[in-house]
């Protein structure tokens, strides 16, 4: 870089590593890019995840439990 800056300026040199820079980096992150998240399992930021609550009876019931008696 510094070779680069004695021979073309540093501006020159700054353009040239900025085009190097995206260059590299542009086809990088097209690559590594997901744009849909249901596709991995994930719900969008705006999405509220679904949530189910169970009354106790309906706990008891799946989990195959007994209820305590209640004397």
């Amino acid at each position: 870089m510094e070779r680069g800056r004695q021979a073309c300026g540093w501006q020159t040199t700054c353009l040239i590593m900025g085009g190097l820079r995206a260059a590299i980096m542009l086809p990088l992150g097209a690559l590594l890019y997901r744009d849909a998240p249901e596709r991995y399992g994930l719900a969008p930021d705006e999405a509220a995840p679904r949530r189910i609550v169970y009354g106790p009876e309906e706990v008891y019931r799946r989990r195959g439990w007994r209820r305590p008696d209640r004397s």
